[in-house]
């Protein structure tokens, strides 16, 4: 089955739920959407997902109607080599729904990249 491999920080919010709903979503982005990433990089659990469109998933997990497209997984292993958690997911349910450019790690800044 397809598999993907999501990294996240272990003081995320986000890597308590994975841990505990054993599952997981991940969605493409429209380079117009740079904007989200603050939102869901925020403090405050509840306003992620305030006004925002989305129902939830086969595994429960919350999938943003305004999105290129979406994966969800459910967790088959993980493992720990630093500072993120790498979680490997059985993609269960996955979707196109809409057309256009993904935003992509390049064009957040905010991201380590591993360059000086």
């Amino acid at each position: 089955p397809p598999q993907i491999m999501a990294a996240v920080h272990t003081d995320r919010y986000s890597h308590r739920l994975i841990l505990k709903g054993r599952s997981f979503a991940l969605h493409v982005l429209a380079k117009s959407q740079k904007d989200l990433l603050a939102r869901f990089k925020g403090k405050d659990p509840k306003a992620k997902f305030a006004a925002l469109n989305w129902t939830a998933g086969k595994t429960g997990c919350p999938i943003l109607g305004d999105c290129l497209a979406y994966l969800e997984c459910e967790l088959e292993a993980r493992y720990r080599p630093g500072n993120h958690t790498l979680f490997i997911g059985r993609v269960i349910d996955a979707g196109v729904l809409a057309e256009g450019l993904p935003l992509t790690t390049g064009e957040y800044e905010g991201i380590y990249l591993g360059r000086d």
